[in-house]
């Protein structure tokens, strides 16, 4: 008898009754009118018996659960908690302590059940079953995750072209990959990309491949059978790559993956089955896949660092994500990122022309997080109205090297002068006309990203040598 089984069995016969017979409680769990009573609910019900054997599960919980009981009953409970696309596991080792009542979500996040579990009694005697209600939880399925509202999503016309085309492979099957720097938004539009084309409710598993170690690559991924390794869960684990059957799994930072790993992968990719570590079986899965990366997979096939069969399985359909320095709809996103803070606030969040100038000149190397970072920073610390100084000192670093420079590299004429005096001529440059633009130095200091001290400093010196120079 597991240690499941035993804390269940001192939950249910604390009381020293004997338990009815058996075999005519079995027969009446099986019969077809309470089946048909059951599955006739709005309500899941799972049954389940001392020896911690499914044996009993209606239709209501076959869809909230996302399990099939041809497959769960009968079978030990490990089996259910394995198969469902709700976390179990915790609430029901939680159960055995008294915890009756909870909300669960789904992996995805696509799903939330309320649960509850309670002790089958008949005429007063405490019998050896046990009884799991669930119901989908309508509260929170009125209001729909912001990540699957594409309205929140703002494209420049070229991508909004090619994710047209992106749209209709994912439908086919095809495998998408999305290009293009950290922070860029890949996640947000694998996503749009999975709404679009999924019913609700399919999963959608986002796995960040640089965060699994190479040693549990295979077991995360693939998922593992009970006892397949010293450590292993009772129940088994379901992969990542079973987790989203029905729907998209969404292989981020894919250019992460060990050499070694990268094998593994390709048999799903190749032939549509996986196989858990400690089985012998192979079983095929219906999941589309979406990759990201921000590394240039072509050059690491050529330098052995990126299998090149690999990258053909996932490259069927290359998606290059802009950097938001190159989007010509910076402003658009700025007002977007604004209108989500303003959702939860009084009074509206608003931006001096001075201060929305300046955010727009930024360089952004963080792309759309660092734009939503400036304005989450803006929400914290002004009122009202959003003025220059209420700006955080890292934009004006961003910005100076996002600006055009006054002078142009090619508008510089070769001279005679050593380097060092040529960049001291053109930093000299520099200050001054921030200061003619600033109306001070104080606030040229501040937008070149220097203090007052190092300005003045480089504008004397400058003077100085102009002063040298006419001399001789």
């Amino acid at each position: 008898m597991s240690s499941r089984t035993r804390i269940a069995a001192m939950d249910l016969t604390a009381s020293g009754a004997q338990p009815p017979d058996r075999q005519a409680l079995d027969e009446a769990l099986q019969g077809p009118a309470l089946r048909a009573i059951l599955d006739a609910s709005r309500n899941g019900y799972v049954i389940f018996d001392l020896d911690g054997n499914v044996a009993l599960v209606n239709t209501t919980s076959e869809r909230l659960l996302g399990v099939r009981r041809a497959e769960v009953e009968q079978r030990p409970v490990e089996r259910l908690l394995r198969k469902s696309r709700v976390p179990l596991d915790s609430w029901f080792h939680a159960t055995t302590r008294g915890a009756g009542d909870t909300v669960l979500t789904s992996t995805d996040g696509s799903r939330t059940v309320q649960a509850s579990r309670f002790n089958i009694a008949v005429m007063g005697e405490r019998l050896p079953y046990r009884l799991l209600t669930f119901r989908a939880d309508y509260n929170a399925l009125q209001e729909p995750p912001r990540a699957r509202l594409a309205g929140n999503l703002v494209f420049p016309p070229s991508l909004a072209e090619r994710l047209a085309k992106a749209l209709k492979a994912h439908q086919r099957g095809a495998r998408v990959l999305l290009l293009g720097e950290t922070g860029v938004g890949k996640t947000a539009i694998a996503r749009y990309i999975h709404d679009a084309n999924s019913k609700d409710g399919a999963a959608f598993i986002h796995v960040n491949c640089g965060s699994i170690p190479e040693t549990l690559f295979e077991s995360e991924m693939f998922g593992y059978e009970r006892g397949a390794f010293t450590g292993a869960l009772q129940a088994g684990k379901r992969g990542f790559v079973e987790a989203a059957a029905g729907g998209t799994l969404f292989l981020d930072e894919v250019g992460e993956i060990p050499l070694s790993s990268q094998v593994k992968l390709l048999k799903f990719l190749e032939d549509g089955t996986v196989q858990p570590v400690g089985s012998s079986i192979s079983r095929r899965v219906d999941t589309r896949v979406i990759a990201a990366t921000n590394r240039d997979l072509r050059v690491m096939v050529q330098q052995r660092q990126f299998r090149t069969d690999l990258y053909y399985r996932i490259a069927t359909f290359p998606v290059t994500v802009p950097r938001l320095r190159d989007r010509p709809d910076k402003e658009k996103l700025l007002d977007r990122f604004i209108e989500r803070v303003n959702a939860t606030r009084n009074p509206k969040l608003r931006l001096s022309a001075q201060c929305r100038a300046e955010i727009l000149r930024s360089s952004f190397p963080g792309n759309l997080r660092e734009l939503r970072s400036i304005v989450e920073y803006l929400d914290i610390v002004a009122d009202e109205v959003a003025e220059l100084e209420h700006l955080s000192p890292d934009v004006f670093e961003t910005t100076v090297q996002g600006r055009e420079p006054s002078v142009q590299i090619s508008d510089v004429e070769l001279s005679d002068e050593h380097l060092k005096d040529q960049v001291a001529r053109f930093e000299q440059s520099l200050i001054e006309r921030a200061i003619e633009q600033h109306g001070s130095k104080r606030e040229a200091a501040r937008h070149l990203g220097v203090d007052i001290a190092t300005l003045i400093r480089k504008q004397k010196r400058g003077q100085d040598n102009a002063f040298e120079g006419d001399e001789h």
